[in-house]
């Protein structure tokens, strides 16, 4: 995928169009990224809406969206039961504080060990 800065000018429902799997390989891009981040917010949140719908779990989200895009993840998303936590690409996020205060309400209702 090589919109390169076109990328802030393509219609949501164009990326909504795109399979999932393409859009989170793009990705890895850190220039793909750059360019969507100058995107509109309705583009931004379907490109992250469709990497979600690769897989719900908390800790697949914390992988496969981007760190600078973080902040577009629900809140309801952000529940971790009792699998691991890679809590370093947690830190490498960007949050808003209403996502960090259910992210960190999940941690402190885990049971203990």
């Amino acid at each position: 995928m090589s919109l390169g800065t076109l990328v802030a000018g393509v219609p949501s429902a164009a990326i909504a169009s795109i399979p999932a799997t393409e859009l989170l390989t793009a990705s890895q891009s850190s220039v793909f990224i750059t360019n969507m981040l100058a995107a509109p917010q309705i583009v931004q949140e379907t490109y992250v809406n469709k990497i979600i719908t690769i897989n719900q779990s908390p800790n697949a989200l914390v992988v496969n969206v981007p760190d600078a895009m973080a902040t577009l993840i629900p809140r309801a998303l952000l529940t971790f039961s009792q699998e691991p936590v890679d809590v370093q690409a947690i830190n490498r996020k960007t949050w808003k504080q209403e996502q960090v205060s259910s992210v960190f309400s999940s941690f402190m209702n885990r049971p203990s060990r």
